[in-house]
């Protein structure tokens, strides 16, 4: 074997162990992105989860708070109408309902 064909052959065999070494840091790389990509979906999944159990929270919130004024409106109106010595006026039984949304989809996102 000459010199030339020696220098080839090493040449070569130097070029294919750099293309390994450059094949595995990228794939190494990919799988990197790829648990990086899994966990980014995961988190937003959880945060648009999140933010539509908060509206429905923020609805029924709204919704009591108006119940309590509607309330309190009808109180100091029977409070107005009631005589001095008349007893209190019964409780009214209306109610108001509360739902549990952990554990469910959330709404459509918002445009």
């Amino acid at each position: 074997m000459d010199d030339a064909e020696r220098i080839r052959r090493e040449a070569e065999e130097y070029a294919e162990a750099t293309r390994r070494r450059a094949d595995a840091f990228a794939e190494a790389r990919i799988h990197r992105l790829r648990e990086l990509t899994d966990r980014l979906i995961a988190t937003a999944e959880t945060v648009d989860r999140r933010f539509g159990e908060a509206l429905a929270l923020r609805e029924q919130l709204e919704e009591l708070a108006a119940a309590l004024g509607a309330a309190a409106e009808r109180a100091a109106r029977e409070l107005d109408d009631a005589p001095l010595d008349a007893p209190p006026p019964a409780p009214s039984p209306r109610r108001v309902h509360v739902q549990d949304v952990r554990g469910t989809s959330p709404p459509p996102p918002l445009s």
